[in-house]
């Protein structure tokens, strides 16, 4: 359950509201139990299979960012309600009611002792373009652009493209006195 209300305690905390306030509505502490119920227990894990399913977990995608839309903006409205001038945390308060959960693991797995530094939400975004798309890095495609562009990646590929279709010829290289190779083995044949 600390999970499930996450944003809405760390909102609760920084503007100064009781903690417990997310508990007092008995319809969303049903329905979270049931849904984590539902997952974790039913037989063959069929519920966990149906929700991983690609049209399925597209759409609870959807609605979950369109719920989380809904608590960025109501963090938004109450703190701007209690802080009319105070931008910044208007600001720090809907990311917080919106992006909860992702501080509240961080602090979970801090301990429960398994915190990993690269499984930090920053360092890997949950995007749902990266479940549509297949992109886990949302400016990979821009930097692949910027690369190949101004850092010579298509000078580069122009280069290898011209030159691929002309055989390589040896050169003679030039032996220490200053002298060609193929020219020492000549007076060398003639020595003979």
């Amino acid at each position: 359950m600390l999970m499930c209300f996450s944003g809405s305690i760390l909102g609760n905390l920084l503007i100064g509201e009781p903690l417990v306030t997310p508990f007092k509505h008995h319809r969303d502490i049903l329905l979270a139990t049931a849904i984590w119920y539902v997952i974790n227990y039913f037989p063959f894990d069929l519920a966990y299979k149906v929700a991983k399913f690609a049209p399925v977990h597209l759409v609870v995608c959807i609605v979950k960012e369109v719920h989380r839309t809904r608590k960025i903006y109501d963090g938004v409205g109450v703190a701007y309600k209690l802080y009319p001038n105070a931008y910044l945390i208007v600001i720090a308060i809907g990311v917080f009611k919106g992006s909860g959960y992702l501080e509240m693991r961080l602090f979970e797995r801090l301990i429960r002792g398994i915190w990993i530094p690269a499984s930090n939400e920053f360092l890997q975004p949950s995007l749902l373009s990266s479940m549509i798309i297949g992109i886990h890095d949302p400016f990979l495609p821009f930097e692949n652009i910027f690369c190949s562009l101004f850092l010579g990646g298509l000078a580069d590929a122009l280069k290898r493209a011209t030159t691929s279709g002309k055989p390589i010829q040896a050169s003679a290289a030039p032996n220490n006195n200053g002298s060609s190779s193929t020219a020492g083995k000549t007076k060398e044949k003639k020595n003979e």
